[in-house]
């Protein structure tokens, strides 16, 4: 049998049968049950909130995509310039997909050549996992912390410093300036995981940067990956 070759319409249908299928699937969705606590320590104070877990998340979505045809595929693979991404695919029975890439910094060896334990890269990749799946399927799996930092009592709380410029405010004005906030946020992170929410959090300056210029991006994704190396000894 002659195999018939895919059209620009063919593959509209088919595109458009993904997005109805996932509407949906979203109207039968609802936020998953946030069932985890986890409390932050900071020079401000402490303070805590709620979130789903990567496995509630799935059990949540699960039905309502099988139902509607929809399955999810997410790995990690490396983009054009050899940079790590999880990548997130909504695949469809009827052939059409969409896909998300985001960028994940992971630590290297450390100084002694070892590399980094299997826990602390599995920690990364649910994050990611967790945050690039909610994004596809717009659901929240975690509280809106705004105003949770000053839940601290007068007494624990320091004086707070001006705020640092945030690099997705900067990527407004320039991509030079998002380049210098996204580096001053991994100069500061505390731990890998810090790392990766600032690659996260920051991912639409980064595409803009990468737009921009490759080596400014690289250099980025190389800092990051060297300042997780350092915060292991």
């Amino acid at each position: 049998m002659t195999e018939v070759p895919m059209t620009q319409e063919m593959q509209t249908d088919r595109q458009a049968l993904l997005y109805g299928a996932l509407a949906k699937a979203q109207g039968a969705m609802s936020n998953p049950d946030r069932n985890r606590t986890v409390t932050v320590r900071s020079d401000k104070g402490n303070y805590s909130f709620d979130y789903a877990t990567l496995d509630n998340i799935i059990d949540t979505a699960r039905k309502a995509l099988s139902t509607n045809g929809i399955s999810v595929v997410q790995m990690l693979e490396r983009d054009d310039t050899g940079a790590t991404v999880m990548v997130t695919r909504l695949l469809h029975s009827g052939g059409g997909m969409i896909m998300n890439e985001m960028p994940i910094s992971l630590p290297g060896p450390d100084d002694r050549g070892r590399p980094p334990k299997i826990q602390e890269l599995g920690s990364i990749i649910t994050y990611a996992r967790r945050y690039a799946i909610c994004a596809m399927l717009n659901i929240a799996a975690e509280e809106d912390d705004d105003g949770n930092s000053g839940t601290a009592t007068a007494k624990d709380r320091k004086p707070e410093p001006p705020p640092a410029k945030k690099a997705e405010d900067a990527a407004a004005s320039g991509t030079r300036e998002a380049f210098k906030a996204i580096r001053d946020e991994i100069l500061a992170a505390k731990d890998a995981i810090g790392i990766a929410d600032v690659i996260l959090r920051n991912k639409a300056a980064l595409l803009k940067i990468k737009e921009t210029s490759e080596a400014g991006y690289s250099q980025l994704i190389k800092l990051s990956e060297d300042r997780a190396a350092e915060l292991k000894k």
